[in-house]
């Protein structure tokens, strides 16, 4: 991974990462026991793992890392800058309780220089609403939301059941503007949060893959 794709890289996990519930510290491999399979939606694959399926473009990679090495990149990206270093510690947290199951990168390079990607989140819902942790979601991204901008949230129905989008447009630590597309959702006792960022410039094309993507999100 090039040091351009960093700062993307760790922006959807440490946005879930701070905002919900912690487990078992554990290193181990993220979405270590996926399957790959192809998908109903045409030229795109399906990935299984850790009790959930959900399908990608057939460009898009699922990336192998351990834990602590997503914990050491984090402190490549965000080490020594103390404006971020919240960020930091929330990506390495939620990398030690094993919160993060999945990460999918595009192998397309957006026109910042950048790679989009995807993530999946699973931990406690803390015994909260579904409502309560999207509402408590924009109201933290609200701080760091670019000027001018909103931070809306939308019901989304997938077989899964009822998800909750959240859009947020903000600065990364380089100061360059990105967009990422929030999916939420509690089954049980936990919480799911799909979520996907890319550079503000490829917003939209990655915003209807992430839309499309949840649409196949389902339990197994």
């Amino acid at each position: 991974m090039n040091l351009k794709s960093r700062p993307i890289y760790f922006a959807v996990a440490l946005l879930a990462v701070s905002l919900f519930g912690c487990r078992s510290s554990q290193d181990e491999a993220i979405g270590k026991d996926r399957v790959e399979r192809p998908s109903s939606v045409p030229g795109w694959k399906e990935i299984k793992t850790s009790g959930f399926a959900l399908s990608f473009p057939g460009d898009w990679s699922a990336m192998d890392i351990t834990s602590n090495e997503l914990s050491k990149r984090a402190e490549k990206t965000y080490g020594g800058n103390s404006q971020f270093e919240d960020k930091r510690k929330a990506v390495e947290a939620g990398a030690k309780r094993g919160d993060i199951k999945l990460m999918v990168r595009s192998d397309a390079v957006t026109p910042s220089g950048n790679h989009s990607v995807g993530d999946v989140i699973v931990t406690s819902s803390g015994n909260q609403t579904l409502d309560n942790q999207a509402q408590a979601t924009v109201r933290q991204l609200m701080k760091t939301a670019l000027p001018g901008t909103d931070v809306p949230k939308v019901d989304v129905d997938t077989p899964a059941g009822r998800f909750v989008k959240i859009t947020h447009f903000y600065l990364s630590s380089k100061s360059i503007p990105y967009a990422s597309f929030l999916y939420l959702t509690i089954k049980g006792d936990k919480a799911y949060v799909v979520g996907f960022t890319t550079s503000k410039d490829s917003a939209p094309e990655v915003e209807r893959i992430a839309d499309q993507s949840i649409k196949t999100f389902h339990f197994e």
